[in-house]
């Protein structure tokens, strides 16, 4: 498309420029012409200057044209008679304004501008420099900010100085270190939005999700403690969803009768081991897999868990009941861990499914506590054996079963005489 135009008061084909004028203010309409697919077109060029800069705007037809360059010379005219009646003292604050302006290269038109857009954004009592200065707090300088996986490494780093439990160091892990591949950002370009987004595209349960944000929060809470973010203010962490646990209703428990199969069916140290321990004690799977032989304190008459094995990184002690007792008695004396590995555990907790037909989640932890609350009929007892909080167990596993179904749950010894059945406070290892 080939364009013709007179810009500096040429005529084209002997027409002359079209002013149009508002007061002191003359614009000039220039004619010209354009070419598309070997047709002319006519072409009103309207020229002028603001700002200190040259502005040009073409039209299809003089009237537009017209109609833009009264707008533009009414513009101009009133910006000169505003300049005309400036004082002495208003010209004085110009230049002191311009002057002050310039290390930050805003012309005087932007900085109004700008002030006036953030004073309507205020509230009315509020003050713009308050308001800059909370934002500074809340927003410190990007370049003083760690990234992320830093901030993961150093909090891991510092947890494991701390002497926290491997359980927790590798819960820790576990949600951390995705979180460390996923932003490669400082911590605080990192927001409530795109953490919440992340972690429900990972596809995990509520329970975990709920787990996994409850981490990220500490791991931004110890940020903001280290000056890697603001400090008093909350953490973009904090606005993270965390869901409640799903629940499927009544827990599931196994039977005495179910128990009672298992233990008969076990022939191995242990198979009896494993499920006799967790089926009086309630011990975590990933407890059980860390537990040694010195734990179980036959004389004193009950299993330690210590807090570098615990879930909850605190000691307790589970009481060793008659039944139990009479299970380890004739295994005892060994040295060493109880099982030899976390898999070995899975596959016992696999033997045991096929010989019931069926096997729920955490079958004896569930179990034991559903059967010790019916049976001791104190909850926070209860509670400090199991290493849970009391409120959970009150609300999902009172009532849960009859003491007397409690009683044939701890009656369960081996199918051996009496006489084998040795009293925990004269037992001999």
């Amino acid at each position: 498309m080939k364009c013709q135009e007179t810009i500096r008061g040429e005529k084209v084909g002997g027409s002359a420029p079209i002013e149009v004028k508002r007061g002191n203010t003359r614009l000039r309409i220039y004619r010209g012409t354009c070419a598309k697919a070997g047709i002319k077109y006519p072409l009103f060029t309207l020229a002028y200057y603001e700002g200190g800069r040259r502005r040009r705007r073409a039209f299809g037809s003089i009237e537009k044209a017209k109609a833009e360059a009264a707008k533009v010379a009414e513009r101009l005219n009133q910006g000169e008679s505003d300049v005309l009646k400036l004082t002495n003292s208003d010209q004085q604050a110009y230049v002191l304004a311009t002057r002050e302006l310039k290390p930050f290269g805003v012309p005087m038109l932007d900085a109004v501008r700008q002030y006036i857009a953030a004073v309507k954004a205020l509230p009315p009592e509020a003050s713009l420099l308050a308001a800059a200065s909370d934002y500074a707090l809340r927003h410190p300088t990007i370049a003083k900010s760690k990234r992320l996986p830093d901030v993961v490494d150093e909090f891991l780093r510092e947890k494991q100085q701390d002497g926290v439990s491997s359980v927790y160091l590798r819960a820790l892990r576990y949600h951390l270190n995705p979180l460390r591949d996923r932003f490669k950002t400082a911590i605080i370009n990192v927001r409530t939005q795109e953490l919440d987004e992340w972690l429900r595209s990972l596809g995990h349960s509520p329970r975990t999700r709920k787990n996994a944000a409850v981490t990220i929060g500490t791991l931004f809470s110890f940020a903001r403690d280290k000056g890697h973010l603001p400090k008093n203010v909350p953490t973009e962490a904090e606005g993270v969803a965390r869901p409640k646990r799903a629940t499927s209703g009544r827990i599931e428990i196994l039977s005495p009768a179910e128990l009672r199969m298992i233990l008969d069916a076990a022939v191995t140290v242990e198979q009896r081991a494993y499920f006799s321990i967790a089926a009086f004690t309630g011990i975590r799977a990933a407890e059980m897999a860390r537990l040694e032989w010195n734990d179980i304190k036959m004389v004193a008459g009950f299993v330690e868990i210590g807090a570098a094995k615990a879930k909850t990184a605190a000691r307790r002690l589970i009481p060793i009941c008659p039944a139990l007792a009479a299970w380890l008695a004739p295994i005892m004396g060994n040295e060493g861990h109880v099982f030899t590995s976390k898999r070995a555990a899975e596959r016992l907790v696999e033997w045991a499914g096929k010989v019931i037909g069926r096997w729920p989640q955490n079958a004896l932890r569930h179990s034991y506590i559903s059967y010790r609350v019916a049976q001791s009929q104190d909850v926070a007892k209860t509670a400090l054996e199991a290493g849970k909080s009391a409120a959970i167990i009150f609300s999902n596993y009172r009532e849960v079963v009859t003491p007397g179904e409690a009683e044939h749950w701890f009656c369960i010894t081996p199918p051996a005489p009496c006489s084998n059945v040795i009293p925990v406070n004269q037992i001999r290892v």
